[in-house]
């Protein structure tokens, strides 16, 4: 029988759980908006977190100004999910693993991939309404897209889970200080070279299946 070093797996969201690498840019492909100027002025520092999803969302409030948050939900049910993410899921927690999504994306869409992939445990944003549902434009801001770490930190914490008893799988430059916190770091159909770098393992191809094996080697290694 497989040892159960590994006793919680964290999943990044958006190109792992998905098979689309943003969440915020499925809402505005389907509103026709572009936010790649948001994206820079975020990532060079100009505009903080809350700031540019107050931005985004107003992009899409231009289009829709009624939009509500069941809009959104009707949207995101179309959200492509990875090639066996169910079955993944499934196979870890028949091994008593723990699973979380930790994503900086919307916990809208974190509910909808978790419900049809069975995690049950999210750390994401959400967005404020007014009584009516309609969006305010501000954000609910839970978790930093840069300092996902600092969630798992605190989650590890509380949970008394060690370095080699966490795995994090993710795509992206954001999860790379996730990475640094355990030994099993999965860099799944990774964005950059950077991403490849930072983590453990590394996998080309999209299917999380193909995550099982380092799941369970990282196991027996620790028997």
């Amino acid at each position: 029988m497989l040892g159960r070093m590994i006793k919680f797996v964290a999943f990044d969201m958006d190109g792992v759980l998905t098979d689309c690498k943003s969440s915020w840019y499925f809402i505005h492909k389907h509103f026709g908006t572009d936010n790649m100027k948001n994206i820079e002025l975020y990532n060079n520092g100009i505009i903080d977190y809350p700031t540019f999803v107050y931005l985004d969302v107003k992009l899409w409030l231009d289009k829709k100004p009624d939009l509500k948050i069941h809009d959104l939900v009707e949207i995101y049910k179309k959200m492509p999910l990875m090639k066996n993410a169910k079955e993944t899921v499934d196979e870890l927690k028949r091994m008593g693993i723990k699973v979380a999504i930790l994503t900086g994306g919307l916990d809208i869409l974190a509910k909808i991939v978790g419900e049809k992939i069975g995690i049950d445990e999210y750390y994401a944003n959400g967005l404020k309404t007014y009584d009516d549902g309609r969006l305010t434009g501000e954000g609910i801001i839970r978790i930093n897209p840069y300092h996902k770490d600092d969630v798992l930190k605190k989650i590890m914490d509380e949970r008394n889970l060690k370095r080699n008893e966490v795995a994090v799988v993710g795509d992206g430059e954001v999860d790379i200080p996730m990475f640094k916190l355990v030994e099993t770091s999965i860099a799944f159909d990774p964005i950059t070279e950077e991403v490849e770098k930072n983590a453990k393992y590394v996998i080309k191809e999209k299917d999380l299946k193909l995550i099982l094996p380092i799941i369970q080697k990282s196991s027996q290694n620790h028997q």
